[in-house]
């Protein structure tokens, strides 16, 4: 019988040369307190417990205290494909402390690499993908037999020494029908150091309006599925009530993948919460597609409390649009992240190396951003190359291959860029590949970076041109404190901004 379920979100145990904006990147577990809540509207006896690797300042000895505390009959983990490492400490441990104990492992990582994670025996199964109803029915069929079941459908066990992964599980079609995810399970308390997009340092909640995405970028992972599956706008609501009432929550952050995909479907959503709530504030720190905007959306945005939003560009070249099946629509993209930005706080995503992509094109990315004086934090990131994802088709990796672009896989932005505060020559995948294939090399996209951050990061005009919307929104010392992280600077003063702005302080 199973009675008690300890989650574990494994981020960033160990981070070597890291910067603050980094270390401090998280959100809460959603993913987590999704599962815990869809088992328990079926079983409500079993007792859930999350532990979230972020929120502890000695993770590896709060897990060992709370395992031995807690006493879990079953143990689920949860990891991005960046904290692999982390992922295998955690498990080590698991496996060291209570080596009877079922182990199971989901997200993105495992369900990338199940198979390296079932052989090297650190999980007993793994769920793939969408996870809610498969790991009810794993609950259900040790409740019942008191065996780990081994024909789950969305899941990968072993079976006489070998790898099987079952049939896919369906997504879910009708995401109405899932729990609202359990906030009752993590304490707000121990994300006051946390840092997104959304600038909020008051409590907040996540959410999905939506889950899947219908576009078919070639770099991007496929967790949620390629179709779209929205939640009806009173079922949207109805979730922001509770916190709003019962927790007297009034900061909001959608997590969607493309929250405004289709365009009239968002406008019913937030038409909705402009009618239900007068005093709240709404954030997307995921991204918005950047040419499904018009003006009855951004009067709409305005309406509901919006305060930051974030726009993935990737390349501003337009054959790369349409090779990398992105198929943005630039110009209009430009035209209303320029509308945006001057209202609202705005990051823009970028992104250089993609396969065919010579310098000249990447430099037109460059010129693109240079142009847009209002937006707040532009984010230039080299193409990370994910083992899940249709980009290997074209690349068509040797095993030697294969496995430096997964050693890639696992070092943030800021580590591939940079060393004791100095840029050095990145960790770039297309040094594996021919130049036919992969045009720019690792000192081109050095260069790249450089022109980056004296043509875009330090414009003296943008930074003064974004501060003056910021400043609507936040204070100047949440002003200070987002450029420490974006400059990954302690000792950044105000001072300092006023100086770039060309300011006397």
């Amino acid at each position: 019988m199973i009675n008690k379920i300890l989650l574990i979100d494994i981020e960033g145990i160990i981070r070597k040369n890291t910067d603050k904006f980094t270390e401090n990147w998280s959100h809460h577990p959603i993913g987590l307190m999704y599962l815990a809540s869809s088992v328990n509207a079926v079983y409500p006896e079993i007792e859930f417990k999350i532990f979230h690797t972020f929120t502890s300042a000695a993770p590896l000895q709060d897990l060992t205290e709370l395992l031995h505390n807690f006493q879990p009959d079953l143990i689920g983990l949860r990891a991005l494909s960046l904290y692999k490492n982390d992922f295998y400490m955690v498990a080590q441990i698991i496996r060291n402390e209570f080596p009877g104990k079922y182990l199971i492992a989901g997200g993105p990582y495992p369900s990338i690499s199940y198979e390296e994670i079932l052989s090297n025996k650190l999980a007993d199964l793994i769920v793939i993908g969408e996870g809610e109803i498969t790991f009810r029915e794993i609950i259900k069929a040790l409740q019942e037999n008191n065996n780990l079941p081994t024909n789950i459908s969305g899941t990968a066990t072993v079976i006489n020494d070998r790898v099987i992964k079952n049939k896919p599980r369906p997504l879910i079609s009708d995401v109405d029908s899932i729990p609202f995810p359990d906030y009752s399970l993590i304490d707000f308390k121990k994300y006051s150091k946390a840092v997104n997009q959304t600038f909020i340092g008051k409590d907040n909640t996540s959410m999905f309006s939506s889950r899947g995405c219908s576009f078919q970028c070639f770099y991007c992972h496929k967790l949620f599925g390629k179709v779209i599956r929205r939640r009806s706008p009173e079922n949207i609501v109805a979730e922001m009530k509770y916190h709003y009432n019962e927790r007297n929550i009034k900061n909001f952050i959608f997590l969607d993948d493309v929250f405004n995909v289709p365009l009239d479907a968002a406008k019913q959503v937030l038409k909705l919460i402009s009618q239900s709530f007068c005093n709240i504030h709404i954030n997307f720190p995921n991204g918005l597609r950047a040419d499904h905007i018009d003006d009855e959306f951004i009067t709409l945005l305005e309406a509901c409390g919006t305060i930051q939003i974030t726009l993935a560009i990737e390349s501003a070249n337009h054959r790369l649009q349409q090779y990398m099946e992105k198929n943005l629509d630039i110009d209009l993209a430009h035209l209303n992240i320029e509308k945006l930005s001057r209202k609202f706080i705005v990051t823009v995503m970028y992104i250089i190396g993609f396969p065919t992509e010579t310098l000249s094109e990447a430099e037109e990315t460059i010129t693109f951003a240079e142009q847009l004086e209002y937006v707040t934090q532009p984010v230039l990131n080299i193409l990370r190359v994910y083992v899940d994802s249709p980009i290997l088709n074209i690349l068509n990796p040797s095993p030697e291959q294969m496995k430096l672009i997964s050693n890639q896989s696992q070092t943030s932005h800021f580590e591939r860029v940079f060393y004791n505060g100095k840029f050095i020559k990145p960790t770039f995948y297309g040094d594996y590949f021919s130049r036919e294939l992969v045009p720019l090399r690792s000192e081109d996209v050095f260069r790249l970076n450089i022109k980056w951050i004296h043509n875009v990061v330090n414009n003296s005009h943008r930074i003064a041109k974004s501060y003056n919307v910021m400043k609507q929104y936040i204070s100047d010392n949440e002003i200070v404190s987002f450029y420490k992280n974006f400059f990954n600077n302690e000792e950044f003063e105000y001072s300092d901004l006023m100086r770039m702005m060309k300011h006397e302080a």
